[in-house]
């Protein structure tokens, strides 16, 4: 009998033993996850914090200014020119921004980039009329990222 009393210690040592360290596991787990939850935590908010940089050249703001001038005029005078209607037009910029990956950049924006396109394609505007018409020097550059996205895989 007292053979037996001797084994059913062990056993019961043992198994307090198991459940000590199944508790520290638990214990580490519990603090890892919490842990995780703190870094996701300061990432949202450094994500909200981040400060999006306006345009920062008043001759840049001028092409933006002038397409958000032409969408909410005469939606006609606008077909004349992009041809196509401003809803469809915004339609084919948000189409843009989800299947190529292409987004606007500090200093021109998507639709900037479209109108400059389509009025080049479209009514075989030159350059030099481009350039005044969105204040732009350098659309060539502009024109080349779209060239160049437009070969990226869509998604």
């Amino acid at each position: 009998f007292l053979g037996q009393q001797e084994t059913s210690d062990d056993k019961e040592r043992y198994m307090s033993h198991e459940d000590e360290e199944l508790d520290v596991h638990i214990t580490l787990l519990v603090l890892l996850i919490f842990r995780q939850l703190v870094c996701l935590k300061k990432r949202q908010r450094e994500r909200q914090l981040q400060i999006e940089h306006p345009i920062r050249r008043v001759i840049t703001r001028a092409g933006q200014d002038y397409i958000e001038s032409v969408l909410k005029e005469d939606p006609l005078h606008f077909r004349e020119l992009y041809r196509m209607y401003p809803d469809i037009f915004l339609k084919l910029c948000n189409l843009i921004r989800g299947k190529t990956g292409l987004t606007d950049t500090r200093y021109i924006s998507l639709e900037e980039m479209v109108a400059s396109f389509l009025l080049i394609v479209g009514q075989n505007a030159r350059y030099i009329y481009t350039r005044d018409t969105f204040k732009r020097s350098k659309f060539a550059k502009f024109l080349q990222l779209k060239i160049n996205k437009e070969n990226m895989p869509i998604k």
